[in-house]
């Protein structure tokens, strides 16, 4: 069975920014897993820098995303080699296009937002996460510290490339709450979680949310309706509407996973912490997650932490070593 895929790859020392969307036809005589076209895809971008495959070894040029686009080049009745189905894709939901090159004026970050929640209209198949195991033991530690317990504020003390995003997206699934609530000092977080949300078959049902919309309130209920999981993010920079979606996002019959990310950077001041708190005691089966790399003491500073959760970067050294035997 042949699968007909397109991706998004990016040259990291590429300025300005302009990532490239392509295609490929993949053919075989067996239905190939998600892993399996991705893993393929990868070997043709390589293959297709000639001279520069260096470059791809080196990690310079970058392979942000794969997706199996089949279903849709079926759809369109163009399921055979060079039908130019990112074409067909990218007309539909990219702009900026550079003349004459498939690369594009955007962030990698926007366009593989784009792609995916196009894609998930026409049965976009995912790729099944696999957590390491200091993440899995992560998860763990947040469900032990949360469940049954009120009030519960869980702080997350874990080095840099743990996979904090990826941690907390399970922990949410795994925690039984109605919704997840993002909030953050630092705008990125936003892009991060929205990012993991759309690539994996675990958060399939999930709709990332960002409250800035007009409309944040009328898409959370629409994926209720649908029976999804809002994750709604909440800019804690001052402004006139924060406090009003604060006040709107929390109900004291609705159950949240908090989120504070980069919960040491600008988070942790009162005049951003103090309404947070406010409208999470409205529920006091709400659960917080404060997440932070660097400072945990000043993370923590305003919270009345009731459980906490290390990783160094040594332990993910001897926790490596130990599964190498």
């Amino acid at each position: 069975m042949s699968h007909y895929p397109v991706y998004l790859w990016q040259d990291i020392d590429a300025e300005p920014e302009t990532p490239k969307f392509g295609e490929t036809f993949l053919k075989s005589d067996y239905p190939l897993t998600p892993e399996e076209v991705e893993a393929r895809t990868r070997e043709y971008v390589r293959g297709s820098l000639g001279p520069n495959k260096n470059r791809f070894d080196e990690g310079k040029i970058v392979v942000h995303q794969v997706w199996d686009a089949s279903s849709y080049a079926q759809k369109l009745g163009i399921f055979k080699p060079h039908s130019h189905l990112d074409d067909a894709i990218r007309n539909q939901c990219l702009h900026s296009r550079i003349r004459g090159s498939e690369k594009h004026k955007m962030t990698a970050s926007d366009m593989m937002y784009s792609v995916t929640q196009f894609l998930r209209q026409h049965d976009l198949p995912l790729c099944s996460l696999h957590l390491t195991s200091w993440q899995y033991d992560g998860v763990l530690d947040i469900l032990n510290g949360i469940t049954g317990k009120k009030n519960a504020v869980v702080l997350a003390d874990w080095v840099a490339r743990f996979g904090k995003t990826l941690a907390a997206l399970v922990a949410f699934i795994e925690s039984g709450k109605d919704r997840m609530v993002i909030t953050s000092y630092v705008q990125t977080v936003a892009t991060s979680f929205r990012d993991e949300i759309g690539r994996y078959l675990q958060f399939a049902n999930c709709d990332f949310i960002d409250s800035s919309d007009d409309d944040y309130l009328l898409q959370i209920k629409k994926a209720e309706a649908l029976g999804h999981k809002p994750i709604t993010y909440v800019s804690l920079c001052p402004g006139s509407k924060r406090n009003k979606r604060l006040d709107a996002i929390f109900q004291p019959t609705i159950s949240n996973f908090v989120v504070v990310d980069e919960a040491d950077y600008g988070s942790h001041t009162v005049a951003q912490v103090r309404p947070l708190m406010t409208t999470i005691k409205r529920n006091p089966d709400n659960a917080v997650l404060l997440m932070t790399g660097t400072n945990a003491d000043r993370a923590a500073s305003e919270w009345k932490v009731t459980h906490y959760s290390n990783y160094t970067y040594t332990d993910l050294l001897h926790i490596k070593h130990k599964a190498r035997g």
